[in-house]
């Protein structure tokens, strides 16, 4: 397996300038993403995303380090205000799958060195080689094998964790912007709703009348779960869907 060496500068917020022109307009608009699973920073290059995401960022930890003076220290998870800030500045080498996995986890254990702790494992104990092995629909994909143990990692936090992930337009490779969905969106609600009627061993044709879709859209959200969870049926969709703690065990 090819070893991905840290570079600890991509993990680096840069520093707020002292003559930073204030912009609380959009800094409320990156507030009101925070209960959100993504939001999206776009504009031309020189425009400042960088600048206003790390304003933003700085302003939460502000923020944040106030309610602590004023109140005490609190019990983790029971303030609103509970924003950990993990950040990557990418550049072309990351569309490389394996490597922008490697970053994430790197970024995301600057804020707790035990979260992803059994995703890193995984990458450590399979050969992703290149590119194409995460293309290879003969292999479990990385979803199924990396992202899920890192899911349910960030799903016991009770605190609320911002990832930022400066410059993603220079990602390309479409395996990066699968795994990255999977992360955001592991199965949408209708695919689980989808995955709870295979398992209750509804025909495709039974699923469409009780979802109220046509029979064709059913076909397509199948095909979308087995491809998320890499498997070629469904037996082991459920077998699968159970093992990763998505549907529970009969």
């Amino acid at each position: 397996m090819q070893s991905y060496p840290i570079l600890q500068t991509k993990l680096y917020m840069p520093p707020v300038r002292a003559n930073l022109v204030p912009r609380p307009r959009l800094i409320e608009w990156l507030n009101a993403g925070l209960d959100r699973k993504l939001s999206l920073v776009c504009a031309p290059a020189g425009f400042g995303k960088t600048t206003l995401v790390g304003e933003w960022i700085y302003d939460l930890s502000a923020e944040s380090e106030r309610t602590i003076a004023e109140s005490g220290p609190r019990v983790l998870g029971t303030s609103s205000i509970d924003n950990r800030v993990a950040w990557l500045s990418l550049d072309q080498a990351d569309n490389d799958p394996a490597r922008f996995l490697t970053y994430l986890i790197a970024a995301l254990r600057t804020i707790d060195a035990t979260l992803a702790k059994r995703m890193l494992s995984a990458l450590q104990s399979r050969v992703f080689a290149d590119a194409n092995t995460f293309a290879d629909a003969s292999t479990p994909p990385p979803a199924e094998v990396v992202l899920v143990p890192l899911i349910n990692d960030l799903v016991a936090r009770p605190d609320r964790l911002v990832l930022v992930l400066d410059d993603y337009h220079v990602i390309e490779t479409q395996a990066v912007h699968d795994a990255l969905a999977f992360l955001l969106e592991p199965l949408s609600k209708r695919e689980l709703d989808v995955l709870e009627l295979i398992a209750q061993g509804l025909t495709n044709r039974e699923i469409a009348s009780r979802l109220y879709l046509s029979l064709n859209t059913v076909k397509a959200h199948t095909r979308n779960i087995y491809g998320k969870l890499g498997v070629h049926s469904r037996t082991q969709a459920i077998a699968r869907s159970q093992a990763l703690g998505i549907l529970p065990r009969q």
